[in-house]
């Protein structure tokens, strides 16, 4: 549970969050350090994101009432030598995000679309 010292913490946390995967979460590449760029001078005085990597690489950990990237809750593989190439997953930082955006937009009873370039994980959600 979240002291009362740190809810407004918690809520700048999860209001900033909320705001990278609503406002910024329909761009490119090229379009994600821009959005990364203009993110981090708008809301400098809610709450700092860490100074590496991009925004869209943090979830709010409730425990520490922290940003820390998705990357670093990533499950690790385990090589299975005998199933075979096309059926092994190899969790990374990117399904690891779109699996947790996925779980809570399930949650909350929302449709979801995903799209992308082949390979970029889709089918495995």
């Amino acid at each position: 549970l979240i002291s009362d010292s740190d809810l407004l913490d918690a809520i700048k946390l999860a209001f900033s969050f909320a705001l990278v995967w609503s406002v910024g979460a329909n761009v490119d590449t090229e379009g994600k350090a821009k959005f990364d760029d203009w993110f981090r001078d708008l809301t400098g005085d809610i709450r700092r994101f860490p100074n590496f990597g991009d925004v869209h690489d943090y979830i709010v950990d409730v425990n520490t009432v922290n940003f820390v990237q998705f990357a670093d809750h990533c499950p690790p593989f385990t090589y299975n030598p005998s199933q075979s190439f096309s059926e092994m997953l190899v969790p990374t930082a990117d399904t690891t995000k779109y699996s947790h955006l996925l779980s809570l937009l399930c949650q909350a009873d929302r449709n979801v679309l995903l799209v992308g370039q082949s390979g970029t994980g889709k089918s495995v959600m």
